[in-house]
């Protein structure tokens, strides 16, 4: 029974040519769209989420008043980790970092003849208790008994030794500003994975840091990022609530307020408005989410439709089987040439040194990288969602056209012209479209609006936006169902009625 009900459906499927490749271009389309989305998405929600005490991990940010409202910044002061974990007994630990990022620059790193860019990270003494750092060889305290030990990651060790194994012990020059000398290595450490919003190559004791910089004993600066692993049960509002104003016990000068974030939902709420945590890339994600679910519904959708559309021409069929029980760039010229001039010259003055260069509209673009990113993101599935709806619109325009066949050859044969039977047909899915304009629209104004509200300097939504949209989207329709119904209009009136 099942062969023969395979054999029949694969019949169908070559009978029915045209509605089998809309219906499997339409919904493995929707498919793949709604999976691509939702890698995009899972990702972006498990960054930062790599630490064993992802739940307990938090950063302290600080509130500075100003005349524009409250600013909230992720540096606090030097001491402020030790005094946290000392003073509060929800504080299991607390560790003060100076991030890789925090520098303009990477520094240099130096074993014989090989120079290598690296990044930095200057860390507390507790910080592999606060961060998970798998530790490859050597040990992790080593790090703390002095200033001239470091951890170099398994990457740039590779890079530089040409091996991992038995490197304890051996000498790299450092070359980054003050901070530059000759230090040993104490741990080889795993680098952060892929999806972590920090990355370094080498970790610095922070007491090192402080030796260079005696502003970091007070607790007026604002340098590095503190870091605590709340206790297990411990709440972190009355917590916040507890150290708002712990700055100014310290120091009366201080008109700065302190909260507690969790370390992990920084990266998709990292926008705060007022001192309050008020969205960031989690807005994209809630985005891409709904295009997601909205391509998803429009394949489904399509897909029912015509296997509906076309279930009522297989009723004898069934009415048979029931009886029998049965998916950049470089540009060579002038840039390539005078580059090689400028590293030429550099190299003679700083020997020894890695020449690295950055444009500078590079840089002006990097700002707004992500937001670039997103809009690429948006025509590639506003396009695609676009096709699966005029797919689905085609198939739609067939099927009335093959339905009316005999409304349409009456209506040829008492003098209805093509242009009047392309009329008929065209008007009735116009007025589904423009019912569809009307209920989106307002809905995509308030969204484009609330989001550009997000940018100090945006531009204003004008009418003509929409204006142009509208005519795109009505000539589209009218393009898709015209074929359609020009070929039904032009269809001979003796072969649709020759039945009757």
């Amino acid at each position: 029974m099942i062969k023969n009900y395979l054999k029949i459906a694969w019949r169908n499927l070559l009978k029915e040519r045209q509605f089998t490749m809309l219906n499997l271009i339409g919904l493995s389309t929707g498919l793949a769209c709604t999976l691509l989305i939702y890698l995009w998405v899972n990702d972006e929600l498990h960054v930062d989420r790599y630490n064993e005490k992802d739940d307990r991990l938090y950063q302290v940010m600080a509130n500075h008043k100003s005349e524009d409202g409250i600013k909230t910044i992720h540096h606090t002061a030097g001491p402020l980790a030790t005094s946290l974990a000392t003073e509060f007994p929800e504080v299991e630990n607390a560790v003060t970092v100076l991030p890789a990022s925090w520098f303009s620059d990477k520094g240099t790193a130096t074993f014989k003849d090989m120079h290598l860019k690296a990044g930095g990270q200057f860390v507390g003494k507790d910080y592999f208790n606060v961060f998970t750092c798998p530790v490859i060889d050597g040990d992790p305290q080593s790090l703390f008994r002095d200033n001239q030990t470091i951890g170099i990651s398994n990457a740039l060790a590779l890079k530089l030794f040409h091996t991992a194994d038995n490197i304890i012990g051996k000498s790299i020059q450092w070359e980054h500003g003050e901070f530059g000398g000759i230090y040993n290595i104490g741990l080889v450490f795993k680098e952060n994975p892929a999806n972590a919003t920090e990355h370094f190559d080498l970790l610095f004791n922070f007491d090192l840091y402080v030796a260079k910089r005696e502003s970091m004993k007070s607790w007026s600066n604002s340098d590095p990022s503190t870091y605590v692993i709340l206790k297990q049960g411990a709440d972190n509002e009355q917590f916040n609530a507890k150290i708002k104003k712990f700055l100014a016990t310290k120091d009366k000068s201080i008109d700065i307020t302190l909260l507690a974030v969790k370390f992990s939902d920084k990266y998709l709420h990292g926008h705060f408005e007022n001192g309050v945590q008020a969205g960031g890339r989690i807005t994209y994600v809630r985005l891409f989410s709904i295009i997601a679910l909205f391509i998803l519904v429009i394949a489904c959708i399509n897909f029912m439709n015509l296997s509906t559309a076309k279930a009522s021409g297989r009723m004898k069929e069934v009415g048979i089987k029931k009886a029998i029980g049965t998916m950049r760039r470089s540009l060579a010229g002038a840039e390539t040439q005078t580059i090689a001039r400028i590293n030429q010259t550099f190299t003679d003055f700083y020997k020894g040194n890695v020449f690295e260069y950055q444009f500078l509209d590079e840089n002006y673009n990097a700002l707004y990288a992500s937001e670039q990113r997103i809009g690429i993101l948006s025509q590639y599935f506003a396009g695609l969602a676009i096709l699966i709806s005029c797919l689905g619109l085609f198939g739609l325009a067939a099927f009335t056209a093959q339905r009316r066949q005999k409304e349409i050859g009456i209506r040829k044969v008492v003098g209805a012209t093509v242009q009047d039977v392309t009329m008929l047909l065209s008007v009735d899915f116009l007025k589904l479209v423009v019912i569809a304009m009307i209920i989106a629209f307002p809905l995509i104004g308030w969204a484009m609006n609330r989001w550009l509200q997000e940018f100090a300097y945006h531009a204003e939504i004008g009418f003509n936006v929409f204006l142009i949209s509208a005519a795109s989207i009505c000539v589209l329709a009218l393009i898709t169902v015209g074929y359609q119904a020009i070929k039904a209009a032009l269809m001979d009136p003796v072969k649709s009625l020759k039945s009757e």
